[in-house]
């Protein structure tokens, strides 16, 4: 054990217990199994494929995530996102992360080759004031632990709100014109990465 973690000893984000950030006992309210979704219209889909009557030029094949939404990783990414950041924190979301897409069976079919992660950008004022880009790390820990390779080719273009406090309609006019490719490099499959969806 170091001098820093004797002075500031990880405790578990759910019960405050001295160890880890996710004792064993919280780690076991985490669900695995959260609902798979078309992300054009929201109800469900097989795998969280989009389903073919809703695609669009333009949409994305599907959606996926790793975890729910509640409870200890509500708390966990919240702890993650805002005030005290806990940088730290970024390893052991990858983990559970990466536990997810074992499981996720669609990507079982692709070659690593064939597969890039992708982060979220974020706003510069927001890199700022947090001090790092939570997508990024979260991409740069899973290509490490699943030996996807990863590019950072999408920019951020404007100002947007945070998503999770529009409706459907705002989130896509919020959205709009907000990223750009700043590399034409040809990727099969490419996975979005972010911290909620």
């Amino acid at each position: 054990m170091d001098f820093l973690s004797l002075l500031f000893p990880k405790k578990c984000i759910g019960c405050r217990r001295i160890g880890s950030y996710i004792c064993s006992t919280c780690f076991a309210f985490i669900d695995s199994s959260p609902q798979l979704i078309c992300a054009e219209c929201s109800k469900f889909a097989i795998n969280g494929l989009t389903h073919p009557v809703c695609r669009k030029k333009y949409s994305i094949d599907g959606v996926f995530s790793a975890v729910a939404y509640k409870g200890i990783m509500k708390k966990i990414l919240y702890q993650y996102k805002f005030e005290p950041y806990v940088f730290d924190l970024s390893r052991t979301l990858s983990e559970i992360v990466y536990e997810g897409l074992l499981e996720y069976e669609p990507l079982s079919y692709l070659s690593k080759e064939k597969v890039v992660l992708v982060p979220i950008p974020l706003s510069e004022k927001k890199k700022k004031l947090r001090g790092y880009n939570q997508s990024l790390l979260l991409v740069k820990n899973l290509s490490q632990l699943s030996g996807y390779i990863y590019s950072d080719i999408l920019i951020r273009q404007k100002k947007t709100l945070p998503q999770y406090a529009l409706s459907k309609e705002k989130r896509r006019e919020n959205i709009k014109g907000a990223f750009a490719l700043q590399d034409v490099s040809y990727f099969e499959n490419v996975l979005l990465v972010d911290d909620i969806m």
